[in-house]
Order: C-alpha cells, then sequence, then structure tokens
C-alpha cells in the first residue's frame, strides 16, 4: 500500500528536483522575520541533531514564546532564552535616569547578550568553523598570487583573521575575554567581505556567511532591542511555551507490488524500471536506513522504528492550530531551513487548514526516517486524512517528476546560515549579480 512514509522514501535518491519551489512569499515584516529567526538559531546549543523552530503571540499582559524542537525543548534553552530577552527588554527601556549614560549602558547589554549567546552555543560555532576552515584557508593561499590590486591584501587580512579564530575555536571554553577577541575578528572579516563581495563567488560566500550567521543574527536582536516600535512586546511579561514532542510509529515496505505499481501505474513500466528501481532506489534507501539506530529491518526491503519524532516547524504548525486561542505572528523562525517534506506538508495543511504561516524556504532534502504529525480534526472532520491524501498525491508527482529528470537538482544548504539574509548581508548583496559570472574567485568543497 502506499503511504506518504513510503513515497517520500523511494523520493529520498531524487531529491532536490529541479522544479522544486523553494520558498513562500511571506508577507510579515523584514525586521521580524529576521527577529524570530535568530531567536531560533541561537538557541542551538549541540554540534549537530538540534534544529528549533519558534513564533510570538503579543499582547497588551504578556509576549509568549512558542518554541518547539526535534524532540523535547530543555530547560537549558528555556533559561537561555529568558536571559536574552531579559538584556534585551533592558537595551529597550534604556537606563534610569539621564540619558547621557545610554551608550555605555547599551553596549555592556550587547556584551552580556554577545558573550551569552556565544557561550550557549560555543560547541555549534566550533563546528560551523572547523568544518571547512582548512579546505577554506588552503584554497585562499593558492589563489592569493593570481590576484591584481587591493583584492590579495584583503584576501590576507581573511586569513589572518581566520587564522586568529582558528586558534580561539581550540578552546574548550572560553573566557568573556576570549569571546571579545573572537567578535573583533569576526567584525574584520564582515568589513573585508563588503570590499570583496562582488568578486567572491557563491561557494566562498556561503562559507563566510555560515561563519558570520551568529553574529550577525546576533546584530538582528540587538536591532529589535534599540528600535522603540518593539518596546511594548519587550517589555511585556515573557511566557515560553515549550511544545511537547510529536512522535509516530515509521513503518515502510519499499518492494510492496501494491507501492511499486503506485509509483509506476501499469505492471509494464514496473517490469521496465526494475533493474533501475533496484539500483537506485532500493539499494541507496537500504544504505541510508541501515546506518540508522532503531531501525528494524523486516526482510530486505521494508523497515520500521517504534517512534520517530515529527520536524519542530511541523509540531508547532500542529499545536498552534489545535490552540485557536493564540493568535501568534504568522511566521515561524528557524535554526535551519525546512525539508522538502515539510515544505510539502505545511504547504497542504495551509490549503486543508487554513492556517496562514510563512517560513524562510526548503532547502529540498529528505531525512529517514521521517513521519508526518498526526492532526487533530478541530473544526475540520478528517482533517488528517484530507491531509495525507493530498500529500501523497503532491510526492507521487514529485516521484515521477525524480524519476525522469536527467539530472538533480543543484545540492543546496541545509544552513540558515547560508540562506538567510542578515541586516549585514544587504549591503554587501547589491553587488554581486553584475559580477557573478566574472569572479576571479572560485572553490569548490
Amino acid at each position: 500500500m502506499a503511504t506518504p512514509e513510503s513515497l517520500l522514501t523511494a523520493l529520498y535518491p531524487f531529491v532536490p528536483l529541479l522544479s522544486s519551489q523553494r520558498r513562500f512569499n511571506p508577507d510579515v515584516s523584514k525586521k521580524v522575520r529576521r527577529y524570530l529567526n535568530a531567536l531560533a538559531l541561537i538557541s542551538v546549543a549541540r554540534p549537530a541533531g538540534d534544529v528549533i523552530a519558534v513564533t510570538l503571540a503579543t499582547r497588551k499582559e504578556e509576549t509568549a514564546l512558542y518554541i518547539a524542537t526535534n524532540g523535547g525543548v530543555s530547560q537549558s534553552v528555556v533559561d537561555h532564552l529568558r536571559a536574552v530577552w531579559r538584556c534585551l527588554r533592558q537595551i529597550s527601556r534604556g537606563p534610569a535616569g539621564s540619558s547621557s549614560d545610554s551608550k555605555g549602558f547599551s553596549q555592556e547589554l550587547r556584551m552580556e547578550i554577545v558573550h551569552r549567546i556565544y557561550h550557549f552555543t560555543w560547541k555549534k560555532f566550533q563546528r560551523r568553523f572547523n568544518k571547512r576552515a582548512p579546505v577554506f584557508l588552503e584554497s585562499v593561499r593558492r589563489l592569493i598570487g593570481e590576484m591584481s590590486d587591493q583584492d590579495p591584501a584583503l584576501l590576507k587580512n581573511i586569513e589572518s583573521s581566520f587564522l586568529k579564530i582558528g586558534a580561539l575555536t581550540r578552546l574548550g571554553t572560553p573566557e568573556d575575554s576570549d569571546i571579545d577577541s573572537l567578535v573583533e575578528q569576526l567584525d574584520a572579516i564582515q568589513s573585508t567581505i563588503s570590499n570583496l563581495y562582488g568578486t567572491i563567488q557563491y561557494d566562498v560566500r556561503r562559507y563566510l556567511k555560515k561563519v558570520l550567521a551568529l553574529r550577525n543574527h546576533i546584530n538582528d536582536l540587538l536591532s529589535v532591542g534599540w528600535d522603540k516600535k518593539f518596546q511594548s512586546m519587550l517589555s511585556a511579561p515573557l511566557r515560553i511555551v515549550p511544545i511537547p514532542a510529536m512522535s509516530r510509529q515509521f513503518m515502510v515496505n519499499l518492494d510492496d507490488p501494491a507501492f511499486v505499481l503506485h509509483c509506476f501505474g501499469s505492471q509494464e513500466e514496473v517490469h521496465k524500471a526494475r533493474p533501475r528501481w533496484i539500483r537506485d532506489v532500493l539499494n541507496k534507501v537500504r544504505l541510508e536506513l541501515t546506518k540508522k539506530k532503531h531501525i528494524s529491518t523486516l526482510g530486505d526491503d521494508t523497515y520500521s522504528c517504534a517512534e520517530v519524532y515529527t520536524h519542530c516547524e511541523c509540531a508547532l504548525v500542529v499545536y498552534l492550530q489545535d490552540h485557536s486561542e493564540v493568535n501568534p505572528i504568522r511566521f515561524i523562525g528557524v535554526s535551519k531551513l525546512c525539508c522538502q517534506v515539510c515544505f510539502t506538508f505545511i504547504r497542504v495543511y495551509k490549503l486543508k487548514g487554513r492556517i496562514r504561516y510563512q517560513y524562510a524556504g526548503t532547502h529540498g532534502k529528505i531525512y529517514l526516517p521521517y513521519v508526518f504529525p498526526e492532526l487533530p480534526d478541530g473544526n475540520t472532520p478528517n482533517l488528517d486524512a484530507e491531509v495525507r491524501n493530498e500529500i501523497l498525491k503532491i510526492l507521487t508527482e514529485d516521484f515521477q517528476e525524480g524519476w525522469t529528470q536527467k539530472h538533480k537538482g543543484r545540492q543546496v544548504s541545509d544552513s540558515t546560515a547560508a540562506s538567510f539574509m542578515t541586516s549585514d548581508d544587504e549591503e554587501s548583496k547589491r553587488a554581486v549579480d553584475e559580477s557573478e559570472s566574472t569572479s576571479s574567485l572560485r572553490m569548490t568543497f
């Protein structure tokens, strides 16, 4: 039998698709979108595996922050967000008494936020920086001699800053002074990139944006603290609402005759596709799923897992829909772009459940095993069945497209750092389109 879970599993080897839609078109203000994305990203502490989704509901009597993770929300994340919010509230209010000390007061709170966030996310930052740093530096050194005018000097500045940051990332637990040094070097890199942006090609910009992501998202948070338009939101008492984890059993049988017939439409097509089906689908899915913990193999191509967590952005949407008394901002901030299947789910749920949530976009990948959330009917009887049927239809079309297309879509980053535009990126980006085709700095990771 064909199910959404079996279709997405069969689709796994073919994503991202060339024609996959990448983004919704958010109608929430740019500053609010940046703020929510920043709140999500600064809450990721573990080097790998953590994904966080957030949104806000604002009222005169309180501001409620709803937060979901791929599992349960830890108390350390709640405490961290509460502390950051408290600093932003103080910045928004300004110092008591004379305004002559406002600059020093604001700078002191700024550094408190910076220190707190880098301490909390240190292991994540270490991993992000060190993952590609050696290859990046090797490429920069090789290309410095090939560039003319001022570019070699600017690249040498980047190289120098990277070496200093590399030394800092070897620290197990940095002191506040180490964080100060780190921020100084990141500021220097951001300034240098502004002068080089038009000559640096996509791969290099992408890596640099990942390294600079936390710094730039912190600045987005601070800009909200300094903006008087957000004073009422920050001054209201904060209530943090952790979203309960959602999970379902995962069970797929990729060699079920009825399922394979659903994929190809006729026995003749099934027979013609059989060799490639084994090579490109069964073998690749088997290789991926047998690496996963807690996955049981029942026969060659039947897989099960007693409990798989629903992805956090889907859990957040379902929770808010099930609590109609909540009237949140219609944007979901995420620490990592949504996968292709979450994108499909929210798109369908948006139509069937009449929700209007937006988010930054999708990186087009699929992660196995994946389960869809179980939907409460609420005011829409049979909502779960309607959504699953529509998803099945879309994923069937996606599979048929993936099966017939000659080339896979380009690999895109699954990181918010490489995909979200922060306030510090905008000035630098303006020169890119005109010079992209003549970039003199090329690197392949």
